[in-house]
């Protein structure tokens, strides 16, 4: 195993966008590249993909931690809380991301049983869906994390995405694929991929400005609402049964009760149907690098999962796991870890993301 190449010789795009992702000044950046370098022990003879994960990630997290602007001191002990995903008694404090009003800090937990994060300083099911409801969702990410900057400008990117999703969701199904009904469906651009595909789709967002947008850009009706509301609505071109797929992308993380929101997908599927998930993961190995800075703590992520927690809350929503791994989108440790590290890391479960595909519990 060779070791890591030196984070200073990463292109200044890359750094960019790492001292975006994390919501940290470029000069921290630049200082925890100087840190970890001078940190950074040689490389032992024999090291393995995962020797060389522990020894770089130590000295980032050595290098990066004392610099953060969202570290917080250790929260004391409080007694556990209920599980949204396995609903054991068992989610426990475990750290506090500082943020300005009017977020305030964020105080996330970790359950002691099947690894779930959560949101403990939720806002409430009324002020969550409430952050969706204005124009700048979709313009600015605040201070706290929530919200996107540059979404609209992304098209093109967001499209050819959205291909390589519904690639491989017709690959990976055991039936063909012809209806795909997408939640948070957004501006619409993996529908409009799906529908170049030769899909019919429809959408379901909160965001009375992504149905807005979705139709001014793409033509594309979406019903504006939450599932439950789409199911009830005799208009709202969404019907029991009537999909192949139900695409959560980046969205599930978003809801008060995944499971429920789960049970509701079930009733939208075909019977031969199959449910697409990509999640954050509580699971990756950068919370160890950057801890109250990982790009997914942030005020409108209610839920983190782990692939223990996932397969609690499809097994309890009526799904069973056909497929589950972990990649990433936003490689922020390119340059930290080889390319053989950074795919076993991927392979094993550690990456920031998690691709779920799962269909009807027998």
């Amino acid at each position: 195993m060779t070791a890591a190449p030196a984070l200073g010789a990463i292109d200044s795009g890359h750094l960019a966008l790492v001292a975006r992702t994390l919501q940290i000044a470029p000069e921290i950046w630049q200082a925890t590249l100087a840190a970890f370098e001078a940190r950074l022990p040689p490389a032992p003879r024999g090291e393995t993909a995962d020797d060389e994960t522990d020894r770089c990630l130590l000295a980032l997290a050595a290098a990066y931690r004392p610099l953060s602007p969202h570290e917080a001191p250790p929260l004391p002990a409080a007694p556990p809380r209920p599980c949204a995903a396995c609903a054991r008694v068992a989610v426990v404090p475990l750290l506090t991301r500082r943020s300005p009003p009017p977020a305030g800090d964020l105080v996330y937990g970790r359950c002691d049983h099947c690894g779930h994060g959560a949101l403990l300083s939720d806002p409430g099911d009324a002020a969550s869906r409430a952050r969706y409801a204005g124009d700048d969702y979709f313009r600015v990410r605040d201070a706290a994390g929530a919200g996107y900057d540059g979404y609209a400008d992304e098209e093109a990117y967001r499209v050819r995405k959205g291909a390589r999703l519904i690639e491989r969701l017709r690959r990976a199904s055991a039936t063909p694929v012809g209806t795909l009904l997408e939640i948070g469906s957004g501006f619409g651009y993996t529908r409009v991929a799906a529908e170049r595909a030769g899909l019919r789709t429809a959408g379901v967002d909160v965001s009375a400005q992504a149905v807005r947008e979705a139709a001014r850009r793409h033509g594309l009706a979406t019903f504006h609402g939450t599932l439950a509301e789409a199911l009830s609505s005799p208009r709202s071109g969404v019907g029991r049964g009537a999909f192949d797929a139900v695409l959560y992308q980046f969205v599930l993380e978003h809801v008060v009760d995944p499971v429920g929101e789960l049970a509701l997908a079930r009733e939208a599927l075909a019977p031969h149907g199959c449910l697409v998930l990509l999640v954050p993961s509580m699971e990756a190995t950068e919370i160890a690098a950057f801890g109250a800075s990982y790009r997914s703590f942030r005020a409108d992520h209610l839920h983190l999962f782990s692939r223990a927690s996932l397969a609690a809350v499809l097994a309890r929503a009526g799904f069973a796991v056909r497929e589950l791994e972990s990649h990433c989108n936003i490689h922020l440790l390119r340059g930290v870890l080889t390319a053989p590290a950074l795919d076993r890391l991927y392979a094993s479960g550690r990456g920031p993301d998690l691709f779920v595909l799962a269909g009807r519990s027998p």
